[in-house]
């Protein structure tokens, strides 16, 4: 297995987790619009991440690009992920505090 190809299959396991773990059950209880579009706005990134690993790690057959190209389709397939992490963090930091603020919903 080539370097390109464990560093995508790392990623791509990320993606898997972060979509698993992804739920969206107070955003669609109680979401205003901002927590609905934050939400949204992290599920277009770990689909683009997807996209981009399949295109990284897709057969020079099929796709010819440099090795530096694939590269940084695994970079930015990284720093979406990333982002949607984050995403995650801020709408489940947003969930605890406004539990504690007005209790069980």
């Amino acid at each position: 297995m080539d370097v390109i190809e464990r560093r995508a299959l790392v990623i791509a396991v990320v993606v898997a987790l972060v979509l698993a773990f992804d739920r969206g059950d107070f955003t669609t209880a109680l979401g205003r619009g901002w927590e609905v579009t934050l939400y949204i706005v992290g599920l277009v990134a770990l689909a683009g991440a997807a996209a981009l690993l399949a295109v990284a790690i897709a057969p020079t057959t099929a796709v010819s690009m440099a090795r530096e190209t694939r590269e940084r389709l695994l970079f930015v397939a990284f720093a979406l992920t990333m982002a949607a992490v984050v995403q995650i963090g801020l709408l489940r930091a947003y969930t605890a505090y406004w539990t504690h603020k007005h209790g069980q919903f």
